[in-house]
């Protein structure tokens, strides 16, 4: 988001570059914006421009030189994404204005003659003066109270700084994307002030008061629109800074596992996930072993689930639970342990799966391979990936005709082309393939739909073979396009008209994108005639088109281009 070298923002901001930047339909927007007054407060420094602009919400803009480049942003979902859009358009030209008009005369020294005026008051007057200001900006009144909380003589004040922290944290009713937006500043400026208490030697009350905001925040996310996303990152600076706290004060490691262990188990939005990694080094032994012990017991509450069944905790508190045993076991680098946790849920295919593979990346194939086909065994419809994971086993195993066989049956039970492809993959190179083959192509064949079987012929070469079943079972527009391309030099004739109803349904999308891809299905079939000799169809085919679509101006104007 960024361009240009000179160190003055106003000297990017010629209309030509802010249309460049915005596109037409948001200069036009801006330019709207700005001739109604929208932009209701500018302020011009030496590098930075910033304004609100009244639009659905009241939005806050900024414009500055960073680095001799122009950098920008604005509260509006489309600013959010990084856009240049209608208010940044809006902010420019009322500072373009300004510059033009005068308005904006000693702004190089605006700071200076404002530091000078201040250095001429008197404490008590300067005092008065934020008191002032914090009257009519509850954000600076609220900053100030952090800082008078942080900084008190006889030590931080916990309790107003607790107090402090609920408020900024806490919200009422719902807050719409403007006001998450200034929820996470105001909470952004706690977490500032915890920062602070943080460097001031005082990580202990930095501890309670992070896990505080935490809460806070986790409850009021429920009840604003962050779709802009402001608040969320709270909850990982928050998350952060409780860690460097307890990297510094060291608290009892017992009393923090348990905290960590009940948060990462409950909180919905995860903010101590893999706590014990992240922790360890803090939690000592007897921390360690009592983060341990409360998963062991909270494990021994789960319930086994056989092949089929189900858990209505799932995805809650069982995941959670499971999740963090596998730290455990991972941690203690235990395969055994780790297969142990694995099998308390056997309730679909893919958790054979996933145990098979552990013990695959143990060096154990003749295990993986026993859990796989228990698996196999203890489903009817079984995930395709266990069937080609146990194929491979028993392939690697030395077992080919049983991997072959595996992939017949399972591909007899359901025949399509990706089947179709696994029993390929492990039956093309033994006994008997051409068989299976014939038989296999009869299987599709009987499912009506020449599509698959279509695809299956492509992708062995049999392009005659393919025309002659797409004629006979008919099959998909994309297997059409495939097929007509494949043969556009073998069979032009046959692949033209494919080509044409390509073009057709791609300038039934009826926009740009549809359009270009319209002209370049027909400079294929451009190509196809010239090699087939017979390049003179071409124009009356194109003038067929123009015929047909003469108002659709955008694809008249890229045949212009064309030359057709």
């Amino acid at each position: 988001m960024s361009d240009g070298t000179n160190t003055d923002p106003l000297a990017h901001l010629a209309s030509e570059r802010l249309i460049e930047l915005a596109g037409r339909r948001s200069w036009e927007r801006g330019v709207r914006y700005f001739e109604a007054g929208c932009v209701v407060w500018l302020r011009l420094d030496r590098r930075r421009i910033s304004a609100t602009v009244s639009g659905t919400e009241p939005y806050d803009v900024r414009l500055e030189t960073s680095e001799d480049e122009l950098a920008w942003s604005c509260s509006c979902p489309m600013g959010a994404e990084g856009y240049f859009c209608k208010h940044a358009v809006a902010t420019a030209l009322a500072a373009v204005e300004a510059r033009a008009e005068g308005t904006d005369a000693a702004l190089d020294d605006r700071e200076a003659r404002a530091r000078a005026a201040l250095e001429r008051r008197s404490p008590e007057e300067l005092v008065e003066l934020l008191l002032e200001q914090a009257r009519v900006d509850p954000e600076f009144e609220d900053r100030l109270l952090l800082e008078a909380a942080r900084s008190d003589r006889a030590g931080p004040d916990v309790v107003a700084l607790g107090r402090l922290i609920d408020d900024a944290t806490a919200v009422r009713g719902f807050l719409s994307r403007r006001g998450a937006y200034h929820y996470a500043s105001g909470v952004a400026q706690a977490i500032a002030t915890l920062s602070s208490l943080l460097e001031d030697g005082h990580a202990a009350i930095v501890i309670d008061l992070s896990e505080r905001a935490l809460t806070g925040v986790e409850r009021a996310l429920d009840h604003m629109d962050d779709s802009d996303g402001h608040a969320g990152p709270l909850l990982d600076d928050l998350h952060e800074l409780h860690l460097a706290a307890c990297r510094s004060a060291r608290p009892d490691g017992e009393a923090l596992a348990a905290r960590l262990f009940e948060r990462e188990l409950d909180s919905p939005w995860e903010v101590f996930y893999g706590a014990f990694e992240r922790y360890r080094d803090v939690l000592g032994a007897r921390g360690v072993a009592r983060y341990r012990q409360l998963a062991e017991a909270e494990w021994e509450q789960v319930k086994p689930l056989g092949p089929g069944e189900d858990d209505p905790d799932r995805f809650e508190r069982r995941f959670r639970i499971t999740r963090i045993m596998e730290t455990l076991a991972n941690a203690d680098d235990d395969v055994a342990r780790r297969v142990d946790i694995k099998t308390r849920d056997l309730s679909a295919p893919y958790r054979f799966l996933d145990i098979a593979t552990v013990w695959l990346e143990a060096g154990e194939p003749e295990r993986a391979l026993e859990w796989g086909q228990r698996g196999l065994a203890a489903f009817d419809r079984p995930d395709a990936r266990l069937t080609e994971f146990v194929a491979e086993r028993l392939r690697e195993l030395g077992r080919r005709e049983d991997a072959a066989a595996l992939a017949w049956e399972d591909f007899a039970a359901r025949p399509s082309l990706e089947r179709y492809q696994r029993l390929a993959k492990f039956g093309r190179d033994g006994p008997g393939w051409a068989e299976v083959r014939e038989r296999a192509h009869g299987e599709l064949r009987r499912l009506s739909n020449g599509s698959q079987l279509v695809s299956v012929l492509l992708g062995e070469g049999e392009l005659d073979l393919a025309w002659e079943e797409a004629d006979a079972l008919g099959c998909s527009a994309d297997v059409w396009l495939r097929l007509a391309r494949a043969g556009a030099r073998s069979r032009p004739f046959d692949a033209v008209p494919i080509l044409e109803q390509e073009a057709e349904r791609r300038i039934a999308v009826t926009n740009k994108r549809g359009y270009r891809a319209a002209v370049d299905v027909l400079g294929e079939i451009r190509d196809i005639l010239r090699r087939a000799g017979d390049e003179d169809r071409f124009p009356r085919l194109v003038a067929d088109v123009r015929a047909r679509h003469a108002r659709k101006k955008n694809l008249i104007g890229l045949l212009d281009q064309a030359g057709w």
